[in-house]
């Protein structure tokens, strides 16, 4: 039981640090352009996205899914996750949308000044696609884990489990 928790264990270490280095890969273009705190949340983003899908396709190399109570705080937090997610995205889309309409110079802005159009729509799809890849991995996420816990209720507690 522990090695097999000490090889799980270690295979999720692994996927977050090339989870890690993914992201950074594809944001490393607009590291520059935008807000500290705005190249976070599209990183950490793109980082739960990726680590997301590895946990849908393989629960089984991942250490947190041989708890049924992992599985169900998992299940209870990825709610108030997707409203963070979606409020963040409500906000980035609006700067990035009222960037050069914005006329209030006491505004702090999370993009920098003097952007060309080609580097607005690079950073507007990145932040498109980070947080809607994540969004969908919660979806989905959601669906595999109470496919995980109806397969684990039926296995327990049925005599023809065939799945």
């Amino acid at each position: 039981m522990f090695k097999n928790f000490k090889y799980t264990f270690a295979l999720d270490i692994l996927w977050f640090i090339m989870a890690g280095i993914i992201a950074y890969i594809i944001l490393f273009s607009v590291q520059n352009k935008i807000d500290v705190t705005y190249f976070y949340t599209l990183y950490f983003s793109l980082v739960v996205a990726i680590v997301y899908l590895k946990w849908i396709m393989y629960p089984t190399t991942s250490f947190f899914f041989n708890n049924i109570f992992a599985k169900i705080l998992l299940l209870l937090l990825n709610l108030p996750f997707a409203y963070f997610i979606l409020r963040e995205f409500n906000l980035y889309i609006e700067n990035i949308d009222d960037y050069s309409i914005n006329f209030n110079p006491n505004i702090s802005f999370p993009l920098a000044s003097n952007l060309s159009v080609d580097s607005l729509l690079w950073i507007k799809n990145l932040t498109l696609i980070s947080f809607i890849s994540v969004l969908v991995m919660i979806v989905l996420m959601q669906f595999r884990i109470i496919w995980l816990l109806m397969r684990a209720a039926r296995s327990k507690f049925s005599k023809d489990s065939g799945y």
